[in-house]
């Protein structure tokens, strides 16, 4: 094949350079991606399709066929009489703003299905066949980011992607910061672009003319004197063209060197514009168009501009009026815009006075001159100024939009990219501090660094040592394990402290900050990463990003314009019609004077609603739509009437819109073009208890408290009720250690459970000790507990944590002065009125803690290291994404990947045959030890289907990446789950899956690749003779499989009744499984041994300490020597290892609760096992576990049994 020529490339064979100056002229950008698609878009054989977002190419496309394009879309009645007029007229149709279907009705054109018929070319529309003009031409056009249509739609069409690129955007941002910072260059440039593209076409032009009447010359041409004349006339006007045309490029080129020392400001933009870009990936809600970013960017230029002003004026003292009007100017002077029009390039136009300032300037042919006297330190300084202003406005503008779990992670997304793009960070060390490394096998540490520091930790600290000089450059960190090892007690001191990340590190490394501080905070205390990267964020961007700002809503609305609709997320006790209405009344709107219109959404409002629509669009009020959600259907034609408002509506016409978020954050409830036109607006409700008891409380009032007979005891068991609502709304935080589930708890479960409190308190009879009330304490608590909040709840645990809240809170206690309500909160010695209770809160509330909600300190460690986990794990995916396809250092490229795949391959363990299995499990099937040897029989198929599907997988992958075979959309997503170290599956968006055949699992693809290893040795072992091993690890693939094989064995074999066998956990005395080899009976005599279990929220006492502490001593349940209890976890030990459990089959005792999950004995700690912390649906089994604590400190401690690790 023969290589392109240096210069020459594919857009100058298909367009010449007079045509691409005239795409330009006609609002094409001017980068090269969108060059070639313009290319492509002219040149197409097959109509095209284009995926264009920000609108840039469909107003090219607009622009150029303005005479002849009719523009139509889906859905609407005219489409069908509008494709047949311009098929038989020969005119353009644009469809624009499609969706992700295609109507049946038009595959004949799409697959230019013509017919010929008595020299006729035809085409069927429906029934109707109709004549085809060669002239018809079709766009299609969509704005959805990332469609994905049917492969026999792409085979039909070409896809065009006019998504804007970052050099793209940068250019387009730069020209509108000259026309902002200096209008008189910017209007130089503009017309210099404008004459130089028609320059381009009037020399293309004289070029053919010339050639035409050379070619229909007759006779001799040397005697043709007009001939002759009209060619010199037509050189010399080619001449005076190109030299004009050098002119232009001389001025351009002296307007770029001023340009260009903007480019920093242009450069921020663009970095910001495609993070807002990629956050749709955190959640569909955030999603924004280029429109909104460029109003934006524009403001944050004239806050600049606004400040400079107002410095050259003195200061004179704001009335109220003063500060009202200068807000409503600021109202007036957002920009309205058309949803598809192209503001972004409509600032880089030329308009009539730029071309006939710059004929002055070419007739006299002036130099252009800086103006200004700025130094460079000078110029430095205002473009830092620029440049931070926008980011402002625009993380402002984002950040209102936030769920309060993202928005850490997005500041500290921002920060990244702003660092990257300066070139002021070290990727290195930031994709070591994304994903750590762990050493090997790393160097014993020290007994006295053993004592108080994790083996993980200290793992990780080895890690860093390994390329801490040569990849990292950061010599500090080549010699941490020595440096622990003699400092031991000051690092000691440095990890055991609340706020490491607010200490100087000990020892030579006291001097280390920002990233390779983070470094060392990541290896030994994840949990406070949170914290450290929140003040990172304010070091590098400013307070006001580290801090969330509070809510305005006069904000909200001087962003807003007849434009932009404001869309407000819905959460439990927050309800944005107050804010509208206090808003309108400052501006004279409100409901009595029907300029203001509240429509709750549901079956039958759309027709009300859109006639309302109608009438405040022409009339200037505002109209609220709340729920959309529930419209799904009807938000399109929503949409359309929006937009037509955005064209014609008066100016102080506002729409707000509501809807409750969908389920799952990669879910989609409300349309993507929808969404890229609102202000969002996510106001969370405070979560902190403080909040939520003062909330809580503020539902009632003093009215509410004095309608009860029996007052004082009414007040009491209310605030009760109210702490415990706060409880319960706050546990969430915890995570699944909190509740296993999300539950919608509300303040309307607390007003109905206030008022039948109210109804049985009025009801109340004396006591007989006529001592106050007799209040029926159990059927309120199962009224509260089962039924009202209860109805939430789906998982038997949770139900059983709520009712357990309700036995601890709600009991004759509350009756008591000064009784403990939780640990140092007291009621109240005296009885109060409303607001005294307001104020006990304020001033007896301890400061939050897990202590408050019965769970241990280590379940905010728990909680701080899963945060931190999910925002590093976030920012790594998003980068990721960013950098697709790039060899940025960090990324996995495709040697990356290919090295990956290799070592993979090479672990993969091998896979036990399933007929010897079967040959050697027939004799045995007939035996007592049968349940255990199908358990036996159908892992290793489960291990089989595996191994074959990751063996598949990555076989088809190598060959993917070697070019032997077409890539597809699996083996890309299996790419890009190996190169973020995860597995396939666990992105909701994959289309390949290992998960799904595997166990539940919250590991890396490391640890998961290790897990498997592990499984695969065990069950290799216990296929050899299909003997039970010694100790099982349970972490089987059906782990209730085999704990109901032991009580299938133990009926067979003690002939007793399975259905009315369960399952009994005893403790050993043994650490480790390899204990058990020493013991004369390896196995007991009934049921089996297990390990590999972890504790969360507690740890087991060893028999060692615990007869130390008095308790009970080592028992013999069938000659197995067990004991310890459940105890208090040590500080910062998330998961404590238990030892090996002797599980055993026994018969269900009479005193014992039967429920849905087994049953209850009273005598122990109920304690459910999962097979992750992410419990839930990873639910196994009801383990039975001695306590000489209440068995309810465990129950509000969530303390639970985990087959893996995280």
């Amino acid at each position: 094949m023969r290589e392109l020529g240096e210069g020459v490339s594919i857009v100058s064979i298909i367009a010449s350079e007079a045509e691409v100056a005239g795409w330009n002229a006609e609002g094409l950008p001017r980068d090269l991606v969108s060059i070639e698609n313009g290319a492509i878009v002219t040149s197409s054989k097959r109509w095209p399709l284009i995926i264009d977002p920000q609108l840039q190419g469909v107003a090219w496309i607009k622009s150029r066929q303005s005479s002849r394009v009719h523009v139509q879309r889906l859905g609407q009645p005219k489409l069908l009489a509008g494709l047949r007029t311009a098929i038989a007229g020969g005119t353009s149709i644009l469809i624009e703003n499609m969706g992700e279907r295609v109507d049946a009705i038009l595959l004949p054109i799409l697959r230019r299905a013509i017919l010929k018929k008595g020299g006729r070319a035809l085409i069927a529309i429906g029934d109707d066949e109709i004549d085809y003009s060669s002239d018809f031409e079709l766009f299609l056009h969509t704005k959805l980011s990332n469609p994905h249509y049917p492969p026999e739609l792409q085979a039909e069409l070409t896809l065009v992607n006019f998504t804007v690129t970052p050099p793209g955007l940068e250019d387009q941002l730069l020209s509108l910061v000259i026309r902002k910072e200096r209008p008189d260059l910017a209007a130089r440039k503009a017309a210099v672009i404008h004459q130089g593209n028609e320059f381009k076409i009037r020399i293309k032009q004289l070029e053919d003319d010339i050639l035409v009447k050379l070619s229909t010359a007759e006779g001799d041409i040397t005697e043709d004197r007009t001939l002759i004349e009209g060619l010199e006339s037509a050189k010399q006007q080619s001449l005076d063209a190109t030299a004009r045309l050098e002119e232009g490029r001389d001025i351009t080129k002296s307007i770029n060197l001023t340009a260009e020392r903007y480019r920093e400001v242009a450069k921020r933009g663009a970095t910001v514009f495609f993070l807002m870009n990629s956050l749709h990936r955190i959640h569909t809600y955030y999603i924004y168009s280029l429109n909104a970013f460029v109003v934006l960017f524009q403001h944050g230029i004239d806050l600049v501009h606004d400040a400079e002003r107002k410095a050259k004026v003195a200061r004179k003292p704001k009335t109220m009026l003063s500060k009202l009007k200068a807000a409503t100017s600021k109202i007036i002077q957002m920009q309205r815009f058309n949803w598809n029009e192209d503001l972004l390039h409509q600032s880089s136009l030329a308009g009539e006075q730029d071309i006939s300032t710059l004929s002055t300037q070419l007739l006299q042919k002036k130099s252009i001159e800086e103006k200004g006297d700025l130094s460079d330190l000078e110029f430095q300084k205002r473009c830092t100024h620029l440049a931070t202003s926008i980011t402002t406005v625009l993380f402002k503008y984002m950040e209102r939009g936030f769920f309060a779990r993202d928005r850490l992670t997005v500041v500290v997304l921002l920060s990244f990219a702003i660092s990257q793009a300066s070139d002021n960070i070290n990727i290195a060390q930031l994709s070591r501090l994304l994903s750590p490394l762990e050493a090997v096998e790393p160097a014993g540490m020290a007994d006295d660094v053993a004592s108080w520091l994790p083996g993980r930790a200290w793992a990780r600290l080895k890690g860093l040592e390994d390329g801490a000089v040569d990849t990292l450059g950061v010599m500090e960190l080549s010699d941490l394990g020595d440096q622990l090892t003699s400092g031991s007690e000051e690092w000691r001191a440095w990890y055991k402290h609340p706020e490491p990340e607010t200490q100087h590190l000990p020892g030579s490394s006291k001097e280390l900050s920002g990233l390779p501080f983070l470094l060392v905070l990541r290896a030994m205390r994840t949990d406070r990463i949170p914290a450290a990267l929140q003040n990172y964020v304010g070091k590098h961007l400013g307070t006001s990003f580290s801090n969330p700002q509070s809510f305005s809503m006069l904000d909200v609305y001087m962003e807003s314009s007849a434009s932009t609709p404001v869309f407000f997320v819905l959460f439990p006790g927050v309800d944005p019609t107050p804010w509208v209405e206090s808003l309108g009344l400052g501006f004279d709107i409100s409901v009595q004077k029907s300029t203001l219109k509240n429509i709750s959404m549901g079956q039958g409002q759309e027709a009300p609603a859109e006639a309302c629509l109608d009438r405040m669009a022409k009339q200037g009020g505002w109209i609220m739509l709340q729920n959309i959600q529930l419209m799904e259907s009807w938000l399109p034609k929503l949409e359309r009437k929006l937009e037509l408002a955005s064209e014609a509506a008066a100016m102080n016409f506002r729409c707000f819109l509501s809807a409750e978020p969908p389920p799952l954050s990669h879910m989609y409830n409300i349309p993507e073009s929808l969404l890229q036109t609102c202000i969002k607006v996510a106001n969370e409700a405070p979560a902190d208890l403080r909040s939520n008891l003062q909330r809580a409380w503020s539902c009632f009032s003093q009215e509410h408290l004095d309608a009860c007979n029996h007052t004082s005891e009414y007040r009491r068991c209310l605030f009760g009720l109210c702490f415990f609502h706060a409880i319960i709304l706050g546990r969430r935080r915890f995570g699944q250690q909190g509740w296993s589930r999300q539950y919608g708890f509300n303040t309307g479960d607390l007003k109905i459970c206030a008022d039948v409190l109210m109804s049985y308190m009025n009801k109340a009879q004396e006591s007989a000790d006529g001592q106050g009330i007799s209040v029926p304490w159990d059927d309120l608590r199962y009224i509260f507990g089962e039924i009202m909040y209860g109805g939430h709840i789906t998982d038997f645990w949770d139900r059983r944590t709520n009712v357990t809240y309700l036995k601890a809170l709600f009991n004759e206690q509350l009756l008591r002065p000064g009784g403990q309500l939780a640990p140092g909160l007291s009621l109240p010695d005296t009885i109060l009125d409303y607001p005294g209770y307001s104020a006990h809160i304020d001033g007896a509330l301890p400061a939050e803690s897990p202590v408050l909600f019965g769970l241990h300190p280590n379940a905010e460690v728990g909680y701080l290291t899963s945060t931190a986990e999910q925002i590093l794990g976030l920012v790594v995916r998003l980068r990721r994404g960013a950098s697709a396809g790039s060899s940025a250092p960090g990324h996995a490229t495709d040697n990356g990947v290919h090295g990956i795949v290799d070592s993979l391959e090479k672990r993969l363990p091998k896979r036990p045959k399933l007929s010897s299995v079967q040959e050697k499990a027939r004799p045995l099937l007939a035996g007592p030890s049968a349940p255990y040897v199908v358990v036996a029989m159908q892992e290793v198929v489960q291990m089989n289907f595996l191994g074959e599907e990751i063996a598949r997988s990555l076989g088809e992958l190598r060959k993917g990446l070697n070019g032997q075979l077409n890539m597809s959309q699996q083996m890309e997503d299996l790419s890009s789950g190996l190169a973020l170290n995860e597995v396939p599956g666990r992105n909701p968006f994959h289309s390949i899956s290992w998960e799904k055949l595997a166990w539940p699992s919250r590991k890396k693809l490391d640890d998961w690749f290790d897990d498997l290893e592990e499984r695969a040795k065990q069950l290799i072992s216990w296929e050899v003779k299909l003997e039970l091993p010694i100790s099982l690890w349970l972490a089987l693939f059906n782990p209730t499989a085999f704990l109901t094989a032991i009580q299938q064995v133990s009926a067979r074999t003690r002939n007793l009744p399975l259905d009315n066998m369960t399952i009994e956990t005893n403790a050993t005395i043994h650490h480790r499984p390899e204990e058990l080899e020493v013991l004369a009976d390896k196995r007991p005599p009934d049921g089996a041994f297990i390990h590999g279990l972890h504790m969360q929220g507690a740890r087991w006492m060893e028999i060692e300490e615990a007869s130390t502490e008095g308790t009970k001593a080592v028992k013999k349940i069938c000659g197995v020597s067990c004991g310890g209890v459940v105890t208090e976890s040590q500080a910062k030990e998330l998961l404590a290892r238990m030892p090996v459990l002797y599980v055993k089959a026994v018969l269900v005792d009479a005193n014992w609760e039967p429920t849905s999950i087994g049953h209850l004995r009273p005598d122990a700690y109920n304690c459910p096992c999962y097979y992750t912390s992410f419990r839930g649906p990873t639910y196994v089994f009801l383990a039975t576990l001695d306590t000489q604590e209440p068995a309810f400190k465990w129950v509000l401690a969530g303390v639970a049994l985990l087959l893996s690790t995280d």
